[in-house]
């Protein structure tokens, strides 16, 4: 049985979503919650973060609308506005969590990071909008490539 390692970046013609959940004093919080959803799409991912708050969805349809909401038990939950996964791409969030108790004013807090894995050179992304653009009627990159 062959064994791929795993890498930490987009899989082909996917992105991916990752992150860290901690608490105000940047130690990651274990047994978090997250959850990657998209409406328009349909689909919702369940993640359990690690011990150390992180978390990782590597095959994400890339598309706009996806939500992500992260919860835990004496914490607040934080939920982000709508984003958008690009191909080939990572999106790294990290979010701080208070606790309920001592919560006061405080919001949960969240900042979101485009990573790019992409190897350079000859490639490029091209987001579903750009594609609609292009001049062939079957809307396909691989035509204009000479």
């Amino acid at each position: 049985m062959p064994i791929a390692p795993a890498w930490g970046q987009a899989n082909g013609g996917f992105g991916a979503v990752g992150g860290t959940v901690m608490d105000p004093d940047g130690n990651g919080l274990p047994d978090a919650r997250v959850i990657l959803s998209n409406e328009a799409l349909g689909t919702e991912h369940a993640m359990d973060g690690t011990d150390d708050g992180v978390f990782y969805a590597p095959t994400v349809i890339p598309a706009a609308g996806y939500v992500l909401k992260v919860s835990r038990k004496d914490f607040q939950s934080w939920q982000s506005g709508e984003f958008e996964v690009p191909t080939g791409q990572k999106l790294n969030f990290n979010i701080t969590l208070h606790a309920r108790a001592t919560a006061g004013n405080s919001e949960p807090i969240g900042r979101e990071r485009g990573v790019n894995d992409m190897q350079q050179g000859l490639a490029a992304t091209a987001d579903m909008a750009t594609v609609s653009e292009t001049p062939s009627s079957a809307r396909r990159l691989d035509m204009l490539v000479p």
